[in-house]
């Protein structure tokens, strides 16, 4: 792959996804259709598959940080009581944080994926999620219940 992508090239990527991006350029003469072939095929091959790889590296993280959340709370529960300054509550924020950092790294890698193919839509679902959690938040607030689940939230997300 020694084709050199202009600046135009790149932006017209970034804009409209690899797919619709290429076919623009083969369209106007612009690049030659046998070398989008090769970067369609690298594109949705073996960077695709690298993200990939990324997901489930993150998922392991995911998944070993659950483990630990799980054992640190059933121990907590079979306390019954815990004092303020039990150093698992300094253990539990910190698992929290870690559980948080993974989670985000997978959306980050899960909407890197669909950008690359329809790079306003990646866009469209970051702020999407936003809202859904903005909105769950106050109907959380708003009835008092710190553990309401309201999936009505994300359906616009998820469609």
């Amino acid at each position: 792959m020694g084709y050199v992508f202009s600046q135009s090239d790149r932006e017209l990527i970034l804009r409209e996804g690899i797919i619709d991006a290429l076919k623009i350029m083969v369209t106007h003469n612009r690049i030659p259709r046998d070398v989008a072939s090769d970067y369609l095929s690298g594109w949705l091959g073996a960077h695709t598959l690298l993200k990939l790889t990324e997901a489930e590296k993150e998922i392991t993280h995911l998944s070993g940080v659950i483990s630990r959340l799980k054992l640190l709370c059933s121990n907590i529960d079979r306390d019954h009581k815990i004092q303020f300054g039990d150093a698992r509550i300094g253990q539990y924020k910190y698992e929290l944080k870690t559980f948080d950092g993974w989670t985000v790294s997978l959306l980050e890698t899960v909407l890197s994926i669909i950008s690359i193919t329809d790079p306003k839509k990646a866009t469209m679902k970051s702020g999407e999620i936003q809202t859904a959690f903005s909105g769950l938040m106050t109907k959380r607030a708003t009835e008092l219940h710190p553990f309401l689940k309201d999936p009505s939230q994300f359906k616009k997300y998820v469609s």
